[in-house]
């Protein structure tokens, strides 16, 4: 939980990233050259931002959501970056099982509930 002090005000924000059933499989090859389906299960990012009690923005992110930007990967964490007199801004962290490689897509979200994202 994240209170966050902007020209606009105080909003509130909470963050919770939970396991999901929801199976990522990353395929690989042994010493062999036998091909290896490794399964994971994803994660969600619940997000809920308030202002004085009031509902900005709630959402719950899967990484389906950030296809048009990345591969198929999974999302690692969800948080808080900053906020500007119009949005307050956050960071998602898509990693690739198994490796150290994680893509970062930054999400707008502005004070009326309106988002956009783009990679960092």
């Amino acid at each position: 939980d994240t209170v966050v002090r902007t020209d606009l005000g105080y909003f509130n924000i909470k963050i919770s990233v939970e396991t999901t059933s929801d199976k990522v499989i990353k395929s690989t090859y042994n010493e062999s050259g036998i091909e290896v389906d490794n399964a994971y299960l994803d994660n969600v990012a619940s997000v809920v931002i308030s202002n004085q009690k009031k509902l900005v923005y709630t959402h719950d992110f899967r990484k389906q959501e950030f296809a048009s930007i990345i591969d198929k990967t999974f999302l690692r964490r969800f948080e808080f970056n900053h906020s500007d007199a119009k949005a307050l801004y956050f960071d998602a962290i898509i990693g690739i099982p198994d490796a150290s490689t994680s893509y970062v897509i930054a999400i707008k979200i502005t004070i009326d509930g309106k988002l956009s994202m783009k990679m960092r």
